[in-house]
C-alpha cells in the first residue's frame, strides 16, 4: 500500500520544484483527502468574501496576511504537510492581481449608473399662420332694404252695367306703417263665366270718396286673368279702399282674388 510518509516527501520534493506530480496519487488517498481538501477551500473562500463585502475598505483590509490559515489545534482533516500546502497555495493565489483581491474589488465594486439618452419627440409643432385680414373697401357694400308688402282686398262677384262696389271686400291702408315707399300697384284676378262681354275693374277710396287714379283695368277674355295697374299713388294717412266693377252685358263676373302690391327702399 502507498505509504503517507511516502506521499509526504514526494510533495514536499514537488513543492521545492514548483511541480506537483498528481500522477503519483493512489485512489484511495484522492477519495479520502480530496473531498475535505474541496470542503476546506469553500469555507476559506466564502469567509474571504464576506470579510470583504462587510468592510467599508475592502481593498485595505484584505491582504496576503488576512487570508487565515489552518490553526493546528483545530481538528486534524488532513496532516500538517498537507495543511501547509494548502495554505501556501492559497496565499500564492491572493498574491497575484487576478487572485482574491481582484475577485473581491470586481464584487463591491458598485455598478455603473445607467445614462439616460433623452429623446427627441416625434410630434410636429404646429405654428400658427397669420390669416391676412381684409382690408375694408373704401365705398361699403349696400345691403338691400328693399322690401314687398301685399294688402290683400278678398274676393266677390258683381253684375251692374255702371259702376258699383263689390260688397264685403277692401282693406284699410295707412302707408305711415311702410316706411320709404318705392311704388304702389293694384292687383286683381278676374273671371268671366260665359265670356261674351267686357268688364272694367278700378280702386276706390271709401275715405275721401274718390277713385284712385291709374288703378282701372280690363278685361274682354274668359279666362280668368290676373290683371296688374300701373303704378298708383294713395292718399296719406289712413283710409279704406274698396274695388267697384261694371260689365257690358251685365253677366255676372268673378273677383277671384284682389290686393295692394307695395314696394319700398
Amino acid at each position: 500500500m502507498y505509504s503517507y510518509t511516502r506521499y509526504v516527501e514526494e510533495v514536499s520534493e514537488s513543492v521545492k520544484n514548483n511541480t506537483f506530480v498528481f500522477t503519483q496519487f493512489n485512489s484511495e488517498w484522492i477519495k479520502t483527502y480530496v473531498p475535505i481538501g474541496i470542503a476546506l477551500v469553500l469555507s476559506i473562500t466564502a469567509l474571504i468574501l464576506d470579510i470583504t463585502i462587510l468592510s467599508k475598505k475592502p481593498e485595505q483590509q484584505l491582504s496576503n496576511n488576512s487570508i487565515p490559515a489552518v490553526s493546528p489545534s483545530q481538528p486534524a482533516l488532513c496532516p500538517q504537510s498537507c495543511t501547509e500546502l494548502i495554505n501556501s497555495a492559497f496565499t500564492s493565489f491572493a498574491s497575484t492581481p487576478s487572485g482574491v483581491n481582484a475577485t473581491a474589488s470586481s464584487l463591491t465594486q458598485p455598478a455603473p449608473a445607467k445614462t439616460i439618452t433623452p429623446t427627441l419627440s416625434v410630434f410636429p409643432t404646429l405654428i400658427p399662420t397669420n390669416t391676412p385680414v381684409p382690408t375694408p373697401s373704401s365705398t361699403p357694400t349696400p345691403i338691400p332694404t328693399v322690401k314687398e308688402f301685399f294688402i290683400p282686398l278678398g274676393a266677390g262677384f258683381e253684375s251692374s252695367t255702371d259702376w258699383k262696389v263689390i260688397n264685403g271686400i277692401g282693406a284699410k291702408i295707412d302707408l305711415a306703417n311702410y316706411g320709404q315707399i318705392d311704388k304702389i300697384n293694384f292687383e286683381v284676378t278676374v273671371r268671366i263665366p260665359n265670356g261674351n262681354q267686357t268688364v272694367y275693374v278700378r280702386l276706390y277710396n271709401a275715405s275721401t270718396y274718390q277713385t284712385v287714379e291709374n288703378s282701372e283695368l280690363t278685361l274682354s277674355s274668359g279666362t280668368p286673368t290676373l290683371l296688374i295697374s300701373n303704378t298708383i299713388n294713395l292718399s296719406a294717412g289712413s283710409n279704406s279702399y274698396q274695388i267697384q266693377m261694371k260689365t257690358q252685358l251685365g253677366y255676372q263676373t268673378h273677383v277671384d282674388q284682389a290686393r295692394i302690391r307695395i314696394v319700398t327702399k
